[in-house]
């Protein structure tokens, strides 16, 4: 992918907002991907257009997120706490804690 990290960033966070044809043109164009990973809670909208997104050769992959209890200094667990609560109580385990909750659901 060609950018900035800033600006992958800002296009990332632009494609929640965005309709299909706008989100296939970010894909394909800017990205220069070929798979869109997108959370359980898009699935019905995204789902309608998906033709859109077939023919242009994108791949849909749908997940779910299981949420999985990580270090935090709170005597319990707070669940659904911002990405940055990950981030700063796992560092670079963070990734792992991800994967592991993060289950394929639909492709």
């Amino acid at each position: 992918m060609n950018g900035s990290r800033q600006e992958k960033d800002q296009i990332q966070n632009m494609l929640n907002y965005l309709m299909p044809r706008e989100v296939v043109d970010m894909v394909r164009y800017k990205l220069k991907i070929k798979e869109l990973m997108a959370n359980q809670g898009s699935m019905e909208y995204m789902t309608k257009d998906k033709e859109i997104f077939i023919s242009n050769n994108i791949n849909i992959i749908f997940f779910k997120y299981n949420i999985i209890d990580y270090n935090q200094p709170t005597k319990k667990f707070i669940k659904e706490l911002s990405i940055l609560d990950l981030l700063f109580n796992e560092g670079p385990n963070a990734l792992n804690i991800i994967n592991k909750g993060t289950i394929q659901i639909q492709n």
